[in-house]
């Protein structure tokens, strides 16, 4: 398989072993070895499973400036496979965006969160049912690591109750990768996602749905599209639902800067600079820690 990065052509060559989730996959040179680990293996039915990802490489990634590259984007870089009770429910590549934040100051070590939830082309979620799964992840069919068993449970139905609301495909790209680039079609998704919001209380769907209309509903307020205050509060309400996510989550960091922003606006300073702290402190590697960092150095300029 052949691995795109930054228009750069990589061929993976396995050297050595069977591979756990937590090793190393070790590459010939040029290639990034890499490592894939799954904090949480126990999920509800309906809930995405996160994981993370990094990359190593021998050589520098720089720009066409010769500038370090701060991120990377492996969008459709991983290849996964997924059973359910020795049955195949998904085996390929994986269509989500992973970006993976530079770590060093060499330009050799960048890592990012993924999630596994959703079939793009099926149109289905992957862990639909309560039962026993087994998933394996790499950067081709021939480089994937050890089986991974994840419980899925059903505990808490409400979640999988309240996906039932979502009707369109674009429904599930909205709350899966944050895809909110479809005018004509915005406020149907968005209204079905509130849905969704107030059927799932107190399960991860709840926050995720929350977060992704905060941050989606906030452009609208930071390009000026939207100035009502009752607005401008329902979105507050989002945000601080959607900060309840796991540390790990991906793009809970653009959640924290977000809401900082609007408690900016409201003239609560204080708890502004206290979120965006936390971006810094938890999230440091990050477009959003950089932004805070940016702003703050440019106000001790002036």
């Amino acid at each position: 398989m052949l691995i795109y990065l930054h228009n750069i052509k990589f061929r993976l060559i396995l050297l050595a072993g069977i591979l756990s989730l937590n090793s190393v996959i070790y590459a010939n040179d040029g290639i990034p070895t890499f490592n894939i680990s799954i904090p949480r293996t126990t999920i509800n039915v309906g809930e995405p499973l996160v994981g993370q990802l990094e990359f190593h490489f021998k050589e520098p990634q720089l720009s066409n400036k010769k500038e370090i590259i701060k991120q990377i984007n492996a969008e459709h870089d991983l290849y996964f496979s997924i059973e359910k009770e020795d049955a195949a429910i998904y085996k390929g590549r994986y269509a989500y965006r992973v970006i993976l934040d530079l770590q060093d100051e060499a330009g050799l070590d960048y890592k990012g969160t993924f999630i596994i939830w959703y079939d793009v082309l099926g149109n289905k979620i992957f862990f639909d049912k309560p039962g026993e799964y087994t998933v394996r992840v790499g950067l081709a069919k021939e480089l994937l690591s050890n089986p991974v068993k994840i419980t899925v449970k059903s505990e808490n139905k409400k979640a999988q109750e309240a996906l039932q609301v979502l009707t369109e495909r674009e429904d599930y790209l909205f709350l899966f990768v944050g895809l909110d680039e479809l005018p004509e079609k915005r406020a149907g998704i968005l209204e079905r996602v509130k849905k969704v919001l107030k059927q799932s209380e107190g399960t991860m769907l709840e926050k995720w749905s929350a977060a992704r209309l905060g941050v989606a509903c906030f452009k609208d307020v930071r390009y000026g599209k939207e100035k009502e205050q009752s607005k401008i509060d329902e979105i507050h309400e989002y945000l601080n639902k959607g900060i309840e996510l796991p540390d790990d989550f991906p793009d809970r960091d653009e959640v924290l800067y977000d809401l900082g922003s609007i408690e900016a606006m409201k003239g609560n300073k204080i708890r502004a600079e206290t979120l965006w702290d936390e971006v810094v402190k938890k999230y440091p590697k990050g477009q959003f820690a950089r932004t805070v960092l940016e702003v703050r150095k440019q106000r001790v300029i002036k």
